[in-house]
């Protein structure tokens, strides 16, 4: 391809509308904080699971999950992601690693 028609493609691309748009807040959001999750040895990891609902209880249906392990705290940065994904029908868990706050178990970059 030519530099013309390499940067009319890529002013072009550039231009275009989204894909598609983002759904619309359809859910409330509920959370369930420091839920103990046991792992194959027996640690438990602590965890906090943010899902739709609707007039306070958990809406019904599967939902697609997006999941973070953290050794920095489950609460740093998570209200501003469950607030983004949960009403638009996204299950968010955070999770501490093994280590630090209230999980047990040794710290490693494989534990």
């Amino acid at each position: 391809m030519t530099k013309p028609r390499i940067s009319l493609l890529l002013l072009l691309s550039l231009a275009a509308p989204p894909a598609a748009a983002q759904p619309e807040p359809r859910y409330e959001i509920g959370v369930s904080k420091n839920v103990m999750i046991p792992m194959r040895d027996g640690v438990k990891l602590a965890t906090d699971i943010h899902y739709p609902s609707r007039n306070g209880s958990p809406a019904a249906g599967k939902f697609p999950a997006l999941m973070e392990r953290t050794p920095y705290g489950k609460e740093r940065g998570a209200a501003a992601v469950a607030n983004y994904f949960v009403p638009r029908g996204y299950v968010v868990v955070y999770q501490d690693v093994r280590g630090p706050l209230p999980v047990r178990g040794p710290l490693g970059a494989h534990s």
